[in-house]
């Protein structure tokens, strides 16, 4: 069996957090995320296990998004289903804007997570935990 290889055009330290089981190391990536005229920073996870990308409903309201504008659906999380509100932004990383649907929910402690529905069609990732590294490249050209 050959190895796979790819070619990486960013590599990010994993960034500690503290939980209340001790220190993590997370994949996070500055993002900004656009709803018409309005625009926010954050630093957002990458989550290969996330089927989608999931805010607190707070970014929703930060951004003027109108409650006409969500659409009420379910999502399936690490603490079971919950409620989630969907609506379509638009998500910039490394130099990149994609318009995509991603998911509201009512959990301030949620961090900002991106999930694969949204970036993993455009971007390749590779994790090292071993030294504490992440890589990032676009797929588009």
């Amino acid at each position: 069996m050959s190895e796979i290889k790819l070619v990486f055009h960013h590599a990010f330290k994993l960034t500690p957090c503290q939980t209340s089981q001790g220190t993590c190391f997370r994949p996070l990536l500055p993002v900004r995320l656009s709803y018409n005229a309005s625009v926010l920073d954050l630093n957002c996870m990458i989550d290969t296990g996330a089927d989608f990308s999931m805010f607190d409903y707070g970014v929703a309201e930060a951004l003027g998004i109108p409650v006409t504008g969500l659409m009420l659906d379910r999502a399936t999380t690490r603490e079971g289903e919950i409620r989630a509100w969907y609506c379509p932004v638009t998500i910039t990383l490394l130099g990149v804007s994609l318009g995509c649907r991603v998911a509201f929910i009512n959990n301030p402690k949620w961090p900002p997570v991106l999930g694969r529905d949204t970036v993993f069609s455009k971007f390749q990732f590779a994790f090292r935990q071993s030294v504490r590294q992440f890589y990032a490249s676009s797929k588009v050209s």
